[in-house]
């Protein structure tokens, strides 16, 4: 005994499909440029200070500006708690990185500052890149 089937063609059309608006974290990326020596200054700092710095680069990347609120959202995706991050900011902050606007119950306002290619420890040395 045989069974018989029919087949029919279905076509989709990817256009028709519904499409969502929420994006998932691994569609992020870092928009360069990203100061290189912003960077290394904040990697030599203590714990999850460089964690910290690149949320801030990607959400200064995605708001195409260098002030931003650091959304916890972001920081979650990194492994980072609200406490944390009040730590890394502060040693940002320390460092001269960055500067912050903090507000009660609301996410801090920070802005990246930039340290550029000329830094004080070359302009007093008087050295330059070959």
């Amino acid at each position: 005994m045989t069974k018989q089937f029919k087949i029919q063609q279905l076509e989709f059309n990817w256009n028709d499909a519904p499409r969502t608006r929420r994006l998932s974290s691994s569609r992020f990326f870092l928009k360069g440029p990203v100061d290189w020596r912003w960077l290394s200054i904040a990697g030599c700092l203590r714990g999850r200070v460089l964690h910290v710095g690149i949320v801030l680069w990607l959400l200064s990347g995605m708001l195409k500006s260098p002030t931003v609120d650091l959304k916890a959202r972001f920081l979650r995706d990194m492994g980072i708690d609200r406490h944390t991050a009040y730590r890394g900011t502060k040693a940002l902050e320390g460092a001269g990185l960055v500067r912050v606007e903090r507000r009660r119950g609301r996410a801090p306002v920070v802005t990246i500052v930039s340290q550029g290619d000329s830094g004080p420890d070359r302009e007093s040395s008087g050295q330059q890149d070959a």
